[in-house]
């Protein structure tokens, strides 16, 4: 599904963590080689990021308007919850 980059709602527990430059590099790398990412960032039906932070952080700083995200319930996005605390 694609949906707007700032229509993405980033929970504090992302916000709040600093993400591994090499796999920041990685992700970059993979993106301007292939004018996508690799995976999808993972939004839950709310457009709350649960998973694919890095990835949701190329894309913003590339200037990517328009991103594709996959969406999981709530049921099973709770299950991610507490990854990023």
């Amino acid at each position: 599904m694609k949906i707007r980059i700032d229509e993405i709602i980033v929970p504090d527990g992302f916000q709040t963590s600093k993400p591994n430059p090499l796999k920041m590099h990685c992700v970059m790398e993979y993106f301007l080689a292939n004018g996508k990412v690799d995976r999808n960032p993972i939004v839950d039906e709310k457009n709350v990021l649960v998973d694919g932070y890095i990835r949701y952080i190329v894309l913003l700083n590339a200037g990517v308007e328009e991103i594709d995200v996959d969406v999981i319930h709530l049921k099973n996005a709770e299950l991610y919850q507490g990854r990023h605390k």
